[in-house]
């Protein structure tokens, strides 16, 4: 196997292009960072392209830091394979290594073996240590950031297509809005409709609001157009039967804030004179929802969007700071501060 990679820092989607061409084995695999699904599910398939085939029980071993030995995965790491080209091991959570583990770790990167792989997969890694260092040199280190909003669509028609699905731009920016930056649940929405619209049909904008609809989630769609258009009434209706079927306070106040957002945003880029054909790219929409989020903004005013996101503000630190059995209280005077639209 090469003891050093020549291609150090590469994505996740990369380096799995190179070894489904055929590169050579590297003695270390480091992933890390805080988007926990894809890291998982990068290790998850190095494992199944790197652990050896006979012999499993005796070439394969896991260990976890926090009851790690030392002594025992330095053994483990200079044992011969045993009827196989290579060992593999796994170290799951190195990002709780401490400073003198570390150092203690280091011989496996200043005499490195040859027949042993090292997977090392954690959270957040100070790769200031010289064992973490080490490692994505002679090997590869993959960091996973965080994902943002404004990734969620690519994401989204990345994961449909590695999955071999379909989906239509509009049909991932409504998904993007009701799940949010949230890969683990996404991948499971995901799932559920591929199921719902059937094999070899495309997701679209209809599907992921008629299974959005069902579970009961469409209304926080519902919500958010109503208190943009001043409709209190009716505010008040969808949000008691979002309380109702269990949705969480806290998402619907970041649905709301988001909404809020993207009013002003439309706002300053129309009074800034950008043309309606960049509007959509700018937001960061689907064109389809452009109309919908130019009229409403029209019909609101600065000061009334920015009292609202203060009201919002508020209430997501009450949530987080009192009791659920108050949330609906609180959720209730929210809404009350949030007065937008012809009505407010």
């Amino acid at each position: 196997m090469n003891k050093r990679s020549k291609n150090r820092k590469l994505g996740w989607e990369d380096l799995r292009k190179q070894i489904e061409a055929g590169e050579d084995p590297v003695g270390y695999y480091l992933l890390h960072g805080p988007e926990e699904f894809g890291r998982e599910r990068a290790f998850r398939w190095l494992f199944d392209q790197l652990a050896p085939v006979a012999a499993r029980d005796f070439n394969v071993e896991t260990f976890y830091t926090d009851s790690l030995e030392i002594e025992r995965f330095l053994d483990a790491y200079r044992a011969y394979p045993v009827m196989a080209e290579r060992r593999l091991l796994v170290l799951k959570g190195c990002g709780k290594l401490s400073a003198d583990q570390c150092r203690a770790l280091e011989p496996i990167v200043s005499d490195p073996v040859d027949t042993t792989i090292v997977i090392a997969i954690g959270e957040k890694v100070d790769a200031r240590r010289r064992l973490f260092k080490q490692m994505a040199t002679a090997g590869h280190g993959v960091d996973f950031p965080a994902l943002y909003d404004n990734e969620v669509p690519a994401w989204i028609t990345r994961h449909c297509r590695e999955a071999g699905l379909a989906i239509e731009p509009e049909g991932a920016d409504v998904l993007r809005i009701y799940v949010g930056a949230h890969p683990r649940e996404l991948a499971g929405e995901i799932e559920k409709l591929a199921l719902y619209v059937g094999e070899g049909q495309p997701i679209t904008r209809e599907s992921v609001i008629a299974l959005a609809s069902s579970s009961g989630e469409a209304s926080v769609f519902g919500l958010t157009d109503a208190i943009a258009i001043g409709d209190r009434k009716n505010a008040a209706a969808i949000l008691q039967d979002l309380l109702n079927q269990g949705e969480e306070p806290i998402r619907i106040v970041a649905m709301i804030n988001r909404h809020l957002n993207l009013l002003l945003k439309t706002m300053a880029l129309e009074a800034e004179g950008v043309p309606a054909a960049e509007l959509s790219s700018r937001l960061g929409v689907s064109p389809y929802f452009l109309r919908n989020y130019r009229a409403q903004a029209r019909a609101a005013n600065s000061a009334q969007l920015w009292r609202g996101l203060e009201a919002l503000s508020e209430a997501d630190l009450n949530l987080k700071s009192h009791s659920r059995r108050q949330s609906g209280l609180i959720m209730d005077l929210c809404l009350s501060r949030v007065q937008i639209g012809a009505q407010g």
